[in-house]
């Protein structure tokens, strides 16, 4: 850079989202750019860590008492294990409403050989979808639909109740 284009330029430090999260990284800026205090500041981790999604129908959670799924990594000490479930809405005619509910079952952490995985007991979640239809049928074409509910395991800190 020629010390003319220089003068256009100040140094920073500023800390970047899955490049540099704890330690901030020089960077070049023009004069006329303001950086938040807070962006030179380590990154504070999610409050939670997401596990891959997984869908299991109406009629296969009904039929099971827990059900286990793949954590993204073991709990550290400070974490509990859990599962984000949420399931679609109808309306008193049984026709989806296009929107969902949702609720948080923590579990139990099994370390595995092909991975860590959370066990949860399905009763809770029952209990939501005991009025949802297992599937659906079209009024004009006639085709059936399968209802499912979607599970997606997570990792938190436990709170200051030690929950």
């Amino acid at each position: 850079m020629t010390p003319e284009v220089a003068l256009l330029f100040a140094g920073d430090k500023v800390c970047i989202r899955g490049i540099s999260e704890h330690d901030p990284l020089p960077i070049l800026i023009t004069k006329d750019v303001e950086i938040a205090s807070s962006d030179r500041e380590p990154i504070p981790e999610a409050r939670q860590t997401w596990g891959e999604e997984s869908t299991i129908s109406v009629a296969d959670v009904r039929e099971s008492n827990s059900h286990a799924f793949y954590l993204p990594r073991p709990p550290r000490s400070y974490e509990c294990a859990g599962v984000h479930v949420e399931y679609p809405l109808f309306d008193k005619d049984g026709r989806p409403t296009g929107s969902v509910s949702w609720l948080e079952v923590y579990g139990e952490y099994l370390p595995q050989p092909n991975g860590s995985i959370v066990r949860i007991d399905l009763k809770g979640v029952k209990d939501c979808i005991k009025r949802l239809p297992a599937t659906t049928t079209g009024k004009i074409l006639g085709w059936t639909k399968t209802t499912y509910v979607t599970f997606t395991p997570f990792l938190e800190p436990i709170d200051a109740e030690g929950n």
